[in-house]
């Protein structure tokens, strides 16, 4: 029985430790509201409750975002393509055609190919593979829900990278939750902490 109770005082103990540090960051939040959750009408626990809720979008990882751009071939009836070219072979070819003097008419996959290559989307999609290269490597966070991103993905897109069903399922993997404790840096947030916070 003293073991039990002594386990629970230790994990009581490790998570009071946890929030500690994070403390001011709670108090501010619970004090200016920014997202207007109406926490000066709830009491510690709904306060706790409501922060815990996986409701605030959350970012795809890299790791998924690559091996969707790796693996996922099914673009590969386009035209008179018969390879089984992912969207990362094909946006590394349209990088590739860089030099080519007739770029604006190129079209490596086939003559009724959805897509076409114009300078400004070779432009886009070759930025989108730095991109992607970039974070992989750790140096860049992945936001698939960012304008600018889609832009550019729009203009892979176009130029017959992949299908407007692979965007769509490619900016799908954006569709995360987390809750705004997460959202804080802070984590699980208990009644207690709440307490501690307000003034």
């Amino acid at each position: 029985m003293k073991r039990i109770v002594l386990a629970i005082v230790m994990v009581f103990s490790l998570s009071t430790m946890a929030i500690a540090g994070k403390i001011d960051i709670l108090r501010t939040e619970i004090t200016t509201d920014p997202l207007v959750r109406g926490y000066s009408g709830m009491t510690d626990l709904q306060v706790a409750d409501d922060m815990n809720l996986l409701n605030r979008p959350d970012t795809a990882s890299i790791e998924a975002v690559i091996k969707f751009m790796l693996m996922d071939n099914t673009y590969k009836t386009d035209g008179d393509d018969t390879q089984d070219r992912s969207i990362w072979q094909r946006m590394k070819e349209v990088v590739a055609m860089a030099n080519t003097p007739s770029v604006s008419t190129a079209n490596p996959w086939g003559s009724t190919s959805i897509g076409s290559i114009t300078e400004i989307r070779q432009v886009k999609t070759h930025q989108l593979v730095e991109f992607f290269t970039l974070s992989a490597q750790g140096n860049l966070s992945v936001d698939l829900t960012d304008s600018n991103f889609q832009v550019y993905l729009a203009g892979a897109e176009a130029a017959g990278c992949l299908s407007a069903a692979q965007e769509t399922s490619l900016l799908a993997l954006s569709d995360n939750l987390k809750s705004r404790g997460q959202e804080l840096g802070i984590g699980t947030i208990r009644e207690n902490n709440v307490t501690e916070a307000r003034p």
